[in-house]
């Protein structure tokens, strides 16, 4: 993509900009220890600068967690593609994804840090994007559950993905779970909730 400039030869301010200079300073300070002066600083912009883009700091983690989140989802759709059963897919597919979301050592960070109650909330519930990316890569296996009558009555999609989404994060954020522990759990709780 070719970068428009601004009269007096300054290139255009643009979010992916901003985004490569915080991932710059979340790997020199830390995504806790990094503030917006600091990406201001790194970037060559004012703070101002900053905020038109990204009204807080919790809303450019959620951008820059959302991004991240879409490549895992991608990666997660080719990974479910192998199954034809929801109730394997949901143990198989949550392990994968939860192996995907600990080796990005910077996703993990930004979730793992301390957040207000927006990014809080964007934790467990994700963007209207993040949600999307979750139903895309799960809607062909909920259908072929829902045309074989296996999942609870009056579950909507919505809901499954938000299900599924709430257990992921908890699981993720536990380092003492393993993978039998996330299997455990998947087997015992969640197939069950769903009638699987």
């Amino acid at each position: 993509m070719t970068e428009s400039k601004k009269p007096g030869g300054k290139q255009r301010v643009t979010k992916q900009k901003v985004v490569a200079a915080a991932i710059q300073c979340f790997k020199q300070y830390g995504v806790h220890r990094t503030s917006m002066a600091d990406i201001a600083d790194a970037y060559g912009a004012s703070r101002q600068t900053l905020y038109r883009l990204f009204e807080n700091r919790s809303v450019l983690l959620e951008y820059i967690a959302t991004q991240r989140i879409d490549i895992l989802m991608a990666n997660l759709a080719k990974f479910l593609a192998q199954y034809s059963r929801l109730s394997e897919a949901i143990v198989e597919g949550m392990v994968y994804s939860i192996k995907l979301g600990r080796a990005d050592e910077l996703l993990m960070e930004i979730i793992l840090q301390e957040g207000d109650a927006h990014f809080t909330t964007f934790q467990f519930g994700g963007t209207e994007q993040v949600q999307k990316a979750m139903l895309d890569a799960w809607q062909p296996l909920i259908n072929a559950s829902r045309q074989a009558n296996e999942i609870a009555d009056g579950v909507s999609d919505a809901e499954i993905i938000e299900w599924l989404n709430n257990v992921g994060h908890f699981l993720n954020v536990r380092p003492d779970y393993v993978e039998e522990d996330h299997r455990r759990i998947l087997q015992k709780f969640v197939l069950p909730s769903l009638r699987l």
